[in-house]
C-alpha cells in the first residue's frame, strides 16, 4: 500500500512538471472573505473559513462583522457578565469579578495558540480595549475571553441527550437528541439588564456556525461570537457535545484547560467517534469544571464520563452502572448532568433533577414500543410537564433549555429550536450542507503546476489544474514563516479556464522576493476540497555567493538573503527516518543555539542557483550529500499524513517519503 502510494505521488508530481503552461494573467481578483454572517428567525446562520489565512486577521475580521450585524453585542454581552457575577455572589460572595478574570487569564495559558490568535483579533475590534469595568456597556479583551470560557469559570449549564442505534432506530442508523440548558446570550430579566422579555428576538445570539478547515467541515450550535463551542457535529460524522457533572470538589483554574475550545479542537481533528472521545478523555486534557461528553456516530452513541480523580472511560449501552442505578434499554444509551459508570463519583443518587430526567428518558424510550423514528427523539425532547413552565425535575425540556435538537444520521435530517423556554416550542427541520446523502459533499482538488523552484521575476504566473465544478479558486502564497502574503479568490473566468483544456492563470501584483510556497483551494459554492500540495519556489537576487552567505567559524553559516542560519555539515544527522530527524534537529546544540529545526520544502529550495538546479557556487558548506534525500517538514498533502517531500541534490528533484523511510536531514533555524 505504501509503495502504490508513492508510486502514484511520484505520477502526480512528474504530471506537475509535464504540463505545458502559458503565460495569460488576469489582473481582477477578489479580496479573500473568511467570514459570512446572515440573520434567520430563529438564529445567526455564520460561515468560517479557517483553511487559510491568518487566525489573528480572520478573528479580527469576525469581530467586525459581528459588531455591524448586532449592533448592541457588547452592551448585550457587558449585561450578561453583570447578572452572571450577580447571580454568582449570592451564592458565594467571594467569587467577584476580579476572581473570575483572573480564573480566565489562567485557563487562557493553557489554549491552543491559533485560538488566542482568533479571539485576540476578535477582542481587538471592541471597544473595552484593556479597560476592565463591569457594567460600562462595553466588553474588554479580558472580559471577551470570560465570555469564550464561561464553563470553565462559572458553570451555567445542565443539558441532557440520548440517542437510539441498531435495531432501537427505525432507520438502523444513530437517532440522537440533545438540550442544551444554558442561560447563553443576555439576561431577559429586567432586573439585571433592562432588557424586557419582549424583546427576547433583538437579543438573541444564538448561532449555526459553519466552519472549514484544509481538511473538515464543521456544524457548531453555538453563540454568535463565540470562538469555542459546546456541541457539534464535522464532516466525518462525529457528534461531539458536552454536559456538566460537578462532583463538589474545590475549583482551581490552574493547568486547566478550556472544554468548549477542546471540543472544537476533537471536531477538527477527529475523523472518527472513538478519536474523539480519546482526546477528550486523555488524562493531560483536565478542565476545572467534570464533565461528560456525549459522542456519537451514525452507528452507536457513548458517554466519556471525566470523573478525573477516578476513571475517564467510554460508557456504552450495557456498561456496569453504580449500585442502584439502572438503564436496561439495549440500542439506547441516555445522559444527564451526573457520573454513572461503576465506581465514579456518585453525583447521581438522591439528585431529583438528575434521577427525575434519566426517569424521563427510560420512559419516554420505550413508551409507543420497541423503535424510535426522528418525530419521537423530537417528542423526547421536548418533553415537559405542562402548566409548570418547565420546573418539574423530570422535564428533559425545562426553563433553562435555549437548544433543542434531534438528529437522524441516514436522513441527514436535524429538527431544531432555538430560544427562552415556550410551553409549545416550534422546530425547524435543516439538512446539514456537508452531510448530504450520508457523504461528505466534496469537490476535486486542484493540482499547482507553477511556479516552481527559481524564478526569474518577482511576480510570477500562478497556475494550476482546473477543477471540473469548480465555481472559485482561493490563491495562497506564504513565506519561510508561514506568513500569508497574497490571499485572493478568482472565478474561473478571472483564471481564464473556462475552455476544456486550459490552465487556471493569475498574476497577481504583489511582489515576492526572497523563498516562499503556494497553493490553492477549489470551491464549488460553500463546498470546497482539499488544499492542493504547495509548491515551494524562490526569486533569488543576483550578487556574489561570498557575499551572501557568511561563515561564522562555528560550523554554522548564515544566509543574509532569508535570514536562516544552516548547519554547515549537511551531513551532520544521517540514514533517520522522520521522527529521528525531528528529534535530531530539535535536540540539536550547536553554536548556543537549541531551536533548530526540519526545514521546510522552500527553506532548501532557497539555497538554488539559477544554473540548473544545482547548489551556486562557492558555498560554504560541508558533505551535500548528491544522491541521498533529504527530509523537509512539507507534507505532500493534507489528506495524506506521514508522507513528506525529500530534496535531492540531483537538480534537487522532489520525493514522496514515508515517515518511516530514511533519509538525512540538513538542520536549519530561523532567526529572530
Amino acid at each position: 500500500m505504501i509503495k502504490s502510494l508513492k508510486a502514484i505521488l511520484t505520477t502526480v508530481m512528474l504530471l506537475t512538471f509535464l504540463i505545458s503552461v502559458g503565460c495569460d494573467s488576469s489582473d481582477s481578483v477578489d479580496t479573500a472573505n473568511h467570514v459570512t454572517i446572515t440573520k434567520n428567525p430563529l438564529y445567526w446562520e455564520i460561515h468560517i473559513d479557517y483553511s487559510y489565512g491568518d487566525r489573528y486577521g480572520i478573528g479580527r475580521e469576525y469581530g467586525t462583522k459581528i459588531l455591524s450585524a448586532i449592533p448592541d453585542y457588547e452592551v448585550n454581552g457587558d449585561a450578561y457578565l453583570q447578572a452572571s457575577v450577580t447571580g454568582i455572589q449570592g451564592a458565594d460572595p467571594k467569587i467577584t469579578y476580579e476572581v473570575l478574570i483572573e480564573r480566565a487569564l489562567a485557563i487562557s495559558k493553557n489554549i491552543q495558540d491559533r485560538y488566542m490568535d482568533e479571539m485576540e483579533g476578535f477582542a481587538s475590534v471592541l471597544s473595552g480595549g484593556l479597560n476592565n469595568t463591569l457594567g460600562d456597556g462595553k466588553l474588554s479583551r479580558d472580559e471577551y475571553l470570560m465570555l469564550n470560557l464561561i464553563p470553565d469559570i462559572f458553570n451555567t449549564t445542565a443539558c441532557s441527550a440520548t440517542a437510539v442505534f441498531g435495531d432501537r432506530s427505525a432507520t438502523g442508523q444513530t437517532i440522537l437528541g440533545r438540550n442544551t440548558d444554558w442561560a447563553t446570550g443576555p439576561p431577559q430579566d429586567a432586573q439585571y439588564a433592562g432588557i424586557k422579555g419582549e424583546n427576547a428576538d433583538a437579543v438573541n445570539i444564538n448561532a449555526l456556525i459553519y466552519l472549514k478547515t484544509e481538511t473538515k467541515q464543521a456544524l457548531f450550535f453555538g453563540t454568535a461570537g463565540f470562538t469555542g463551542t459546546i456541541v457539534g457535529i464535522n464532516s466525518d460524522g462525529v457528534f461531539v457535545a458536552g454536559l456538566h457533572s460537578q462532583t463538589g470538589s474545590p475549583y482551581s483554574a490552574e493547568g486547566k484547560r478550556a472544554v468548549m475550545l477542546d471540543i472544537r479542537n476533537a471536531l477538527e481533528t477527529a475523523a472518527t467517534m472513538d478519536e474523539a472521545g480519546a482526546f477528550m478523555g486523555d488524562p493531560a486534557r483536565l478542565y476545572a469544571y467534570h464533565n461528560n461528553i456525549f459522542v456519537a456516530d451514525k452507528n452507536t452513541a457513548k458517554v466519556l464520563e471525566n470523573d478525573y480523580e477516578r476513571n475517564r472511560d467510554l460508557r456504552t449501552t450495557d456498561s456496569e452502572l453504580n449500585p442502584g442505578i439502572t438503564w436496561g434499554i439495549s440500542n439506547a444509551i441516555g445522559c444527564v448532568n451526573a457520573f454513572v459508570l461503576n465506581g465514579n463519583f456518585d453525583n447521581f443518587t438522591g439528585q431529583a433533577w438528575q434521577t427525575d430526567r434519566w426517569a424521563s428518558f427510560k420512559g419516554l424510550l420505550v413508551e409507543n414500543g420497541d423503535t424510535v423514528d426522528i418525530e419521537r427523539m423530537k417528542t423526547i425532547m421536548r418533553y415537559h410537564q405542562p402548566g409548570l413552565s418547565g420546573m418539574d425535575p423530570g422535564d428533559i425540556y425545562n426553563a433553562g433549555t435555549i437548544q433543542s435538537m434531534a438528529y437522524s444520521f441516514s436522513e441527514n435530517r436535524l429538527e431544531l429550536w432555538l430560544g427562552t423556554f415556550v410551553d409549545n416550542p416550534q422546530y425547524v427541520t435543516i439538512s446539514i450542507p456537508f452531510l448530504e446523502d450520508g457523504t461528505v459533499a466534496t469537490i476535486g482538488e486542484a493540482i499547482p503546476v507553477a511556479p516552481f523552484g527559481i524564478t526569474d521575476t518577482m511576480t510570477p504566473t500562478y497556475e494550476w489544474t482546473p477543477v471540473s465544478g469548480a465555481t472559485k479558486y482561493h490563491l495562497l502564497v506564504e513565506d519561510i514563516s508561514e506568513a500569508a502574503i497574497i490571499e485572493q479568490s478568482y472565478t474561473p473566468e478571472e483564471g481564464e479556464c473556462t475552455a476544456e483544456g486550459n490552465l487556471c492563470r493569475v498574476t497577481p501584483d504583489i511582489g515576492v522576493i526572497g523563498a516562499h510556497t503556494w497553493k490553492v483551494l477549489a470551491c464549488a459554492g460553500e463546498i470546497c476540497g482539499l488544499w492542493s500540495v504547495d509548491l515551494s519556489f524562490g526569486y533569488t537576487v543576483a550578487g556574489d555567493t561570498e557575499e551572501r552567505f557568511t561563515d561564522n567559524g562555528n560550523a554554522t553559516v548564515t544566509d543574509s538573503y532569508t535570514g536562516l542560519m544552516w548547519d554547515q555539515y549537511a551531513d551532520r544527522i544521517m540514514n533517520v527516518d522522520y521522527e529521528g530527524a525531528l528529534n535530531g534537529c530539535e535536540n540539536l546544540m550547536l553554536a548556543g543555539y537549541n531551536d533548530w529545526r526540519i526545514p521546510m520544502m522552500a527553506d532548501i529550495n532557497s539555497l538554488i542557483g539559477y544554473q540548473g538546479g544545482y547548489l551556486e557556487a562557492n558555498f560554504p558548506f560541508v558533505s551535500v550529500a548528491c544522491f541521498i534525500p533529504y527530509w523537509t517538514n512539507s507534507l505532500v498533502s493534507p489528506a495524506i499524513p506521514d508522507f513528506y517531500w525529500g530534496l535531492k541534490h540531483d537538480a534537487w528533484t522532489p520525493v514522496p517519503l514515508y515517515s518511516e523511510d530514511n533519509a538525512s536531514t540538513w538542520c536549519v533555524r530561523s532567526q529572530q
